[in-house]
C-alpha cells in the first residue's frame, strides 16, 4: 500500500514538473518569435524608409555601340530599365545597334564621331564638324535627331582644356545657341579603366551613390568594357533593391554640369 502511494506521488510530481517545463518552453518560444517578429518589422521599416525616398538614376553609357552593347541591352531588358547611350562612330561593325538601341526605347545622345580629342578640341569648327558626322549617322540609322550631347572626356578635364584654354567656354556658348544640351555626370563608375575588375566597378558605383538622391551615372559600352558587362547585373539588382527610379534623359532632365575652375 505504501509502495502504491509512493508511486502515485512520484507520478503526480513527474506530471507537475512536465507541465512546468512545457510552460517554460512555450514561453521561451513565444519570446523568440516576438524577438524575430520585432527584428523583421524593424528591417521592413528600414526598407520602407529607403524606398520612401525618391531616388532618381540616369544610367548613361559612352563610346558605343561596341562588342558589349548588345549584352548590355539584354541585361537592361532583363531588369526592365532604360538608359541613355552617348554614341560614337568608332565601330563600323556595330553601327546597326544604333537602330536597336532606339527601337528598344533607350535614348540616343551624341558623344563624338571619332573621339579624337586632339582634333575635336583643336577649334570650335573642328568640334562641330565631328559632331555633325555622328548626328548624321544617328539620323541615317534611326531616322531620329538627337539634341543631347556629352563632350569626350567631359567639359571639366585638363586633357581637353590643354588644347585651347578658351575652347570649352566657346563650345558651351555655341551649343546653347545651336539648341544642343550637354550632360556631364555626378557619379563615375571608373569602368573606362581596363584594369578595373567587375567587383571594383560594382563597389565604385554603390559607394558613390549612397549620399545622393539624383544621379547621372557614367558607364561605357565600348571596346574594352567586358568588366562593365559582368558588373552590370549586380549593380542593377542592388540599385533596384535600394529603390532607385531609372529614367532616360529628355527635355526635362537637369544637366548635371560640372563647374570649371
Amino acid at each position: 500500500m505504501e509502495k502504491r502511494k509512493m508511486l502515485q506521488i512520484f507520478i503526480c510530481c513527474s506530471c507537475f514538473l512536465a507541465v512546468i517545463y512545457g510552460i517554460a518552453r512555450l514561453d521561451k518560444g513565444h519570446r523568440r518569435y516576438r524577438e524575430e517578429d520585432a527584428a523583421a518589422m524593424a528591417s521592413k521599416e528600414q526598407d520602407n524608409i529607403v524606398f520612401a525616398q525618391q531616388r532618381i538614376m540616369y544610367l548613361t553609357f559612352e563610346d558605343g555601340p561596341g562588342p558589349y552593347t548588345q549584352d548590355i541591352l539584354n541585361i537592361l531588358d532583363d531588369y526592365h530599365i532604360k538608359a541613355t547611350f552617348f554614341v560614337t562612330g568608332l565601330n563600323n561593325d556595330y553601327t546597326h545597334l544604333l537602330k536597336t538601341v532606339s527601337a528598344e526605347g533607350h535614348m540616343l545622345g551624341l558623344h563624338s564621331f571619332s573621339h579624337d580629342c586632339t582634333e575635336i578640341y583643336s577649334s570650335v569648327e573642328a568640334y562641330f564638324t565631328d559632331l555633325g558626322k555622328i548626328s548624321s549617322l544617328v539620323k541615317k540609322e534611326t531616322n531620329t535627331v538627337s539634341d543631347f550631347i556629352r563632350f569626350p572626356l567631359n567639359t571639366d578635364n585638363t586633357e581637353s582644356l590643354s588644347y585651347d584654354t578658351a575652347i570649352i567656354a566657346k563650345l558651351h556658348e555655341h551649343c546653347e545657341n545651336l539648341g544642343y544640351t550637354y550632360y556631364d555626370w555626378n557619379v563615375d563608375s571608373g569602368d573606362e579603366d581596363p584594369d578595373l575588375t567587375a567587383d571594383e566597378i560594382y563597389e565604385n558605383v554603390i559607394q558613390k551613390v549612397q549620399d545622393k538622391d539624383k544621379v547621372m551615372l557614367r558607364m561605357h559600352d565600348g571596346n574594352t568594357q567586358k568588366a562593365t558587362k559582368e558588373a552590370l547585373p549586380r549593380i542593377l539588382k542592388e540599385l533596384v533593391r535600394q529603390g532607385w527610379e531609372f529614367r532616360i534623359i529628355d527635355d526635362s532632365t537637369e544637366t548635371f554640369h560640372q563647374n570649371l575652375d
